[in-house]
């Protein structure tokens, strides 16, 4: 009777002491897959497929390569996030990963195309995404905008205009098709295309200061320039840099362009009230003070240029000395204004 039981015994603990070791090692993998340590998981996947290969294991594997590509994704490590999505497809063949793939090189062209030099490596990713999907707007654009920086502004025109031909409201479409038009010398077509970006949105601040320095640097359509800004200042705050720069961009217009100094100095004044040791401002409202006759406050901001501005960083040192000379004789009675 003991020797029955003790058989019994034996042949109901054979099991747990004879597992299968591939078996263990798989659930080992499954439970680190699991957590998220997907670079452990996959070495024993690796090992397990490379002993006994089957359908499940390169589930797995193809599986867990693109959890860890989701995770270097997340991180913004798109070189290591497209091995890992190109790893997953080598397991499984069937995946379709275009869209991730293309995710993943698209991002890697956006960080690319905002380091210096590496305009070319944002091309090249670009091209990637475009082979794996014609129609894939954002690269359209990005990858003109790029060839708009390389000054190849026919490479550009013909993408944006694919992606126009589809999509008649892409604001960003139109705005770097003028920018193109305008790299041509095209300025007529370029005004028409970033109008019509500003019609799809009326505070398109970026296609707004495009129109507005065309109309002034090459139309000569001054009025039009200062409403574009106008339209600038009042969609932004004080705070956005763009603001700054439409409200001295609009002073000069009124100095240099239009003589209406006084509707300059108050625009410099609004700069200075924002920036009061912007020595160049106090230079610029100098002049446009001097040019409506108020020679104590002219006097007064070339002087507080040179005191501001005491390493000549613009160079105008002397000649604001000149001027500065020459208001303290007309407020002493030397000359007759």
């Amino acid at each position: 009777m003991k020797n029955v039981v003790f058989i019994l015994l034996a042949f109901l603990l054979l099991p747990l002491g004879c597992a299968d070791p591939m078996q263990l090692k798989l659930s080992e993998a499954d439970k680190l897959a699991d957590v998220g340590k997907y670079g452990d998981a996959i070495t024993i996947y690796k090992e397990i497929y490379d002993t006994k290969p089957s359908a499940e294991i390169k589930f797995k594997l193809a599986n867990t390569y693109i959890k860890k590509a989701g995770d270097y994704l997340k991180a913004e490590d798109y070189t290591n996030a497209i091995a890992d999505y190109k790893e997953a497809s080598v397991y499984d063949s069937g995946m379709d990963l275009k869209k991730q793939l293309g995710d993943a090189f698209y991002k890697r062209g956006l960080t690319s195309m905002k380091q210096k030099g590496q305009v070319p490596m944002a091309i090249s990713d670009f091209n990637a995404v475009i082979e794996l999907d014609p129609t894939y707007k954002d690269a359209l654009i990005s990858r003109g905008s790029a060839y708009i920086d390389q000054g190849e502004y026919d490479k550009a025109l013909s993408d944006l205009d694919k992606v126009i031909e589809t999509d008649q409201v892409n604001k960003l479409a139109y705005f770097s098709h003028g920018r193109a038009q305008w790299g041509k010398g095209q300025y007529d077509a370029a005004i028409t295309d970033l109008s019509k970006a500003i019609e799809i949105d009326k505070d398109y601040t970026d296609a707004l200061s495009w129109r507005a320095s065309i109309y002034n640097k090459y139309l000569m359509e001054y009025y039009k320039a200062v409403d574009d800004y106008s339209t600038i200042i009042k969609a932004t705050s004080e705070k956005d840099s763009i603001w700054i720069t439409a409200v001295n961009n609009r002073a000069v217009i009124y100095s240099g362009k239009l003589d209406q100094p006084a509707k300059a100095a108050e625009d410099y004044s609004t700069i200075i009230r924002l920036q009061p040791n912007n020595a160049l401002t106090y230079y610029n409202r100098g002049w446009a003070y001097y040019s409506t006759r108020r020679y104590q406050e002219s006097l007064a901001d070339f002087q507080k240029y040179l005191a501001i501005d005491v390493n000549d960083i613009y160079k105008l040192r002397l000649y604001t000395s000149g001027h500065i000379d020459g208001l303290n004789r007309i407020l002493s009675g030397a000359v007759t204004q």
